[in-house]
């Protein structure tokens, strides 16, 4: 941060903050927990990941999917044949976007989408209001 017109101790104040709150940033990329179960099939393609990543971009901001993507979704491994972070976006699409379960359909299986959703919301539901609450 330039020391242009911000008084030092704002400055002090902006470093601490960074320090505390924000050192996520700086982390390495998480790797996901050892799973139990042996996926064999190989990665497919969610459609429309373009579309999904343009619009949790513009309606989160960077910063708010990165935090989400190294800091919640990296706790539990979440079935399907897809790859880790694009079930990661697709989960914050359904989100952001108000799509319903059914019509997540379009992107990948509904079967598929479930088990992430329910992984989420029913098998890990304390892990994750825990680490939202903190």
């Amino acid at each position: 941060m330039s020391s242009g017109n911000v008084p030092e101790k704002l400055q002090d104040l902006f470093r601490a903050i960074i320090q505390e709150e924000w050192t996520f940033l700086d982390d390495p990329w998480p790797l996901y927990p050892k799973t139990r179960r042996a996926h064999r099939s190989e990665f497919k393609v969610i459609k429309g990941m373009r579309h999904m990543k343009l619009a949790v971009m513009s309606k989160l901001g960077a910063v708010a999917v990165y935090f989400f993507l190294t800091v919640l979704w990296n706790k539990v491994y979440f079935p399907g044949p897809y790859k880790a972070l694009e079930k990661g976006i697709a989960f914050l699409y359904f989100f952001v976007s108000g799509e319903s379960l059914e019509s997540m359909s379009v992107f990948m299986p509904r079967s598929s989408f479930y088990m992430i959703f329910r992984t989420f919301f029913k098998e890990e539901r304390s892990l994750f209001n825990k680490e939202m609450a903190r």
